[in-house]
């Protein structure tokens, strides 16, 4: 099958070269102006530059007209162009001028659009933790799969690192709620955010967009659109998102949390008749945006804080550790020393062909190419004392191609098949530097250094047949086979030179090779200063043959899987919209374990899978001024994977293990409402209600088997809210005033694995962590924007205010080696057994800003 992918992939990219020649004349300036000059300030002005210069001359413009009924939104939830209210599927959708009025910069500024979403930023380079219904995905490791799917423009992204940035040019985006494997196939059973961007309109046009914010936001993004020749439009555009920083680090004297983002895209449609068209995109997006700051949430119980949290001077805490109290401003301190750079180059191509070779036919064909260098150097430790960093470059590819049957039978029988085939390959290079503070030589004291890779090949065959059985009842049979083989090496290594070899005065070891890094390694045994030998060891498939010495071939690094997942659903039509009740299955392969430190803990872990019923219901009424769509949902899951931190071995400083070792369910309501209640005065709304709970998870623990079936799930608030105003008022010559307000509304959430398993506030003295409260818990919250625009037919002018209210939360928390255990060898109830040590990210405060945006 490798042999069969990588054919077609080359023969692809080499057909390509005739349309890649005509972006380079175009492309080749973006680069210049947007990446070759050195000064941010000359970057920016440059872009804007380039996009006026292409604007030869203005065009007319629809006329504007004031909100007086809902406009219909098309979506492509099932492969097809159809309008929302018309699918089967309990889904929100926003549209361009939406995501325009929210001005938001990431995808995370937009989860209100949807109810029982929650998206937040989490470690890692643009990652984000997707949760759609209690089912959700927080990892920066890339061996995890997603529970949560990431679409762009049709194409799966395989991690959600880089996932936060790709709103600019978005002409919809759309949430699809629960298991959606029929169509979109792997790992989506929690559901899938698609984000999917404009097509070349072939007429000369566009648009340039600045934003300007406090904490030196400076945001500039334009598009230009190409007139038609010969059937080929062609569409350029380009971003550069700039500063942004809402952190203060007095040790190095700076603001942090800036951004530093460059996104470039050639977007061409060949259509040379009613009946054939091929679209290529071509994305260069080069993310140097520093690591995201975090903030030292440390107890008095964890390990590390006598070494990263007190005054060695003194004895007296250093107050950068936040852990046993901490107001709302001091979490926007932050104390690291190191420079926590970071780079994200992607280079990705999307091809979409429709080739309609019969009245009631048509071949579609989506192709996807993804390559990212990632390198980020993280300071976890959150200190200025120098206790733990990771220096974590990346290489991932990953390739895709979908064919697709589209065909009509009759005017009652509709059906769609296709077979997809999917393959991707990762390599994972981690330094990490420890207890360097009590480090006596200058020598770096690394822990061991784990090399991972892996290889996925996925394929997939489905089907769905939809039909008319009268006027208002419709039934749809679907389902899904899909096979997929995953191959894993683990490879540790060493540093020939360590600091209690130089104590010692042993001879270096021997450089078995060199890492992307520029660090030498060893496969060599020497003494760890923390204690104990670190070895030399390999395990798995394809490992490299410069370990060939340390190969334990007791553990082959090979599994595979296969499932068939159906979907079955009816829908009765009425006057004013539809009902409809659907099952379906979703299935999320097993995998190996990234941070395995021995063969007994790399798994492989087994699959999971939910069964899903959904009843819904979707009305438009009062002329199509109000549309309101209610669903209910019952999900059993079941062979839940749970990653658990635990305390590490073998020379690593963590320890991280995945378990088939839980069943839950998921039930609640979902309402979505749109209503045009006077011309030029509209709003729109969601409610999401969960009630999402274990129902068995009993695992080992250091001190015997624990009943963990009573703690929370992560990011499963009980209830979700969204509600947007959309003023509207004509003004003078044609111009328009706008006014927006949206609020959003969070219940209580967890976010880190340890959630409400056991009592994290115990004082140290009667062993326990020593927390003022749970840092894990995002207490309720809502977020409150708005705007005002000034709108005429070349030019808008907004004033917005995010986060008016000023709330603060935390983003993400990780407790490190932090972890629920049993009371005794006899009681599972858990207690919780402190760890490491804790850090976390708020969000960013209340801010203003002014957006200028120059239509031609």
């Amino acid at each position: 099958m490798a042999f069969v992918h990588t054919t077609i992939k080359n023969k692809l990219i080499g057909d390509l070269d005739l349309l890649l020649a005509l972006a380079e004349r175009y492309i080749i300036i973006l680069i210049h102006v947007v990446v070759r000059e050195p000064m941010r300030t000359i970057r920016n002005t440059s872009i804007l530059a380039v996009a006026v210069s292409m604007a030869i001359s203005a065009q007319v413009h629809a006329q504007r007209t004031t909100t007086t009924q809902i406009e219909e939104i098309v979506v492509t939830a099932q492969k097809r162009e159809e309008n929302m209210q018309d699918v089967a599927i309990s889904m929100s959708a926003m549209d361009a001028n939406a995501i325009q009025k929210s001005f938001a910069r990431t995808i995370d500024e937009i989860t209100g659009m949807s109810p029982n979403l929650i998206i937040n930023p989490i470690l890692g380079n643009g990652t984000i933790g997707v949760s759609i219904r209690g089912m959700q995905h927080a990892e920066v490791e890339k061996s995890f799969d997603p529970a949560v799917a990431i679409y762009q423009d049709g194409i799966y992204l395989s991690s959600t690192t880089g996932a936060l940035r790709n709103m600019w040019d978005a002409e919809r985006i759309e949430v699809l709620r629960g298991p959606q494997g029929t169509l979109f196939g792997r790992n989506t059973i929690g559901g899938l955010v698609h984000v999917i961007r404009s097509k070349p309109t072939g007429e000369l046009g566009g648009r340039l967009v600045g934003t300007f914010a406090q904490d030196s936001q400076t945001d500039i993004k334009g598009l230009v659109n190409l007139p038609e020749v010969g059937g080929l439009s062609v569409k350029l555009s380009a971003a550069s998102i700039q500063g942004g920083e809402y952190f203060y680090n007095p040790i190095r004297g700076e603001d942090e949390g800036d951004n530093d983002l460059t996104m470039i895209t050639f977007d061409a449609l060949f259509a040379p008749s009613d009946t054939f068209d091929f679209r290529l995109i071509y994305d260069y997006i080069n993310d140097e945006t520093p690591t995201r700051p975090i903030v030292a949430l440390t107890a008095p119980g964890e390990g590390f804080f006598g070494l990263a949290c007190i005054t060695p001077a003194t004895g007296a805490p250093s107050g950068e550790c936040l852990g046993a109290g901490r107001s709302d401003d001091d979490l926007y301190n932050v104390y690291t020393t190191y420079d926590q750079y970071a780079e994200l180059r992607t280079d990705s191509i999307t091809i979409h062909a429709n080739w309609q070779f019969a009245d009631n036919h048509k071949l579609a064909f989506v192709f996807g190419d993804r390559d990212t260098d990632e390198a980020a150097l993280n300071e976890f430790d959150g200190t200025s004392t120098d206790v733990f960093w990771t220096d974590r470059p990346t290489l991932e590819n990953q390739t895709s191609y979908e064919f697709r049957l589209e065909s009509d039978w009759s005017d009652s029988l509709r059906s769609t098949f296709g077979v997809f085939l999917w393959e991707s390959d990762y390599t994972l290079q981690q330094n990490t530097g420890i207890l360097n503070n009590i480090n006596p030589t200058p020598v770096t004291n690394y822990s061991a250094s784990p090399l991972y890779s892996q290889e996925v090949e996925s394929t997939a065959v489905f089907g769905q047949v939809d039909w008319d059985v009268t006027e208002r009842l419709m039934l749809s049979v679907g389902g899904r086979w899909i096979d997929e083989e995953k191959e894993a090496c683990m490879t540790v290594t060493g540093y020939p030179v360590n600091p209690l070899q130089t104590l010692l005065g042993l001879p270096p070891g021997s450089v078995a090779y060199t890492d992307i890094s520029g660090r030498d390694k060893t496969l060599d045994p020497y003494p760890y200063l923390l204690g104990g030998t670190v070895q030399g060891a390999a395990w798995g498939a394809n490992c490299p043959s410069w370990a060939a010495s340390v190969y334990d071939d007791s553990f082959d690094g090979t599994a595979s899987w296969d499932e068939f997942t159906p979907r079955i659903a009816a829908q009765y039509s009425f006057d004013s919209g539809m009902a409809y009740v659907t099952y379906s299955e979703g299935f999320r392969s097993g995998g190996f374990n990234g941070r395995a430190t021995a063969p007994s803990n790399t798994g492989p872990y087994d699959p999971e899978s939910v069964e899903s019923w959904e009843v819904g219901a979707k009305f438009t009424m009062f002329e199509n001024r109000f549309q309101l769509n209610v669903a209910a949902f019952s999900i059993e899951y079941n062979d839940k994977q749970e990653d658990i931190v635990k305390p590490g071995t073998d020379g690593q400083a963590t320890l991280t293990v995945v378990q088939n070792a839980s069943t839950a369910t998921m039930e609640g309501l979902e309402m979505d409402f749109s209503w045009v209640i006077a011309d030029g005065l509209s709003l729109r709304g969601n409610v999401g209600l969960l009630d999402a709970s274990f129902d068995d998870f009993l695992t080992t623990s250091a001190t015997g088997m624990v009943d963990l079936s009573g703690i929370a799930i992560r990011r499963a608030p009980d209830m979700t809210a969204g509600l947007g105003l959309l003023f509207e008022r004509e003004m003078v010559d044609g111009h328009f005033l706008v006014a927006t307000l949206n609020y959003t509304w969070k219940d209580d959430y967890y976010v880190s694995a340890s959630t409400n398993g056991g009592d994290k506030t115990i004082p140290v003295a009667q062993g326990g962590a020593g927390y003022a409260d749970n840092p894990s818990l995002v207490e309720a919250f809502g977020l409150l924007d708005a705007s005002i625009n000034w709108e005429t037919e070349d030019w808008t002018i907004s004033v917005f205010g995010k986060n008016l209210t000023d709330e603060t939360y935390l983003m993400s928390f990780l407790d490190v080696g932090g972890n629920n255990v049993a009371t005794s060898a006899t009681d599972p109830t858990p207690r919780y057994a402190p760890g490491a040590w804790s850090f976390g990210t708020p969000n960013r405060p209340r801010y203003f800003g002014v957006e200028v945006q120059l239509k031609f």
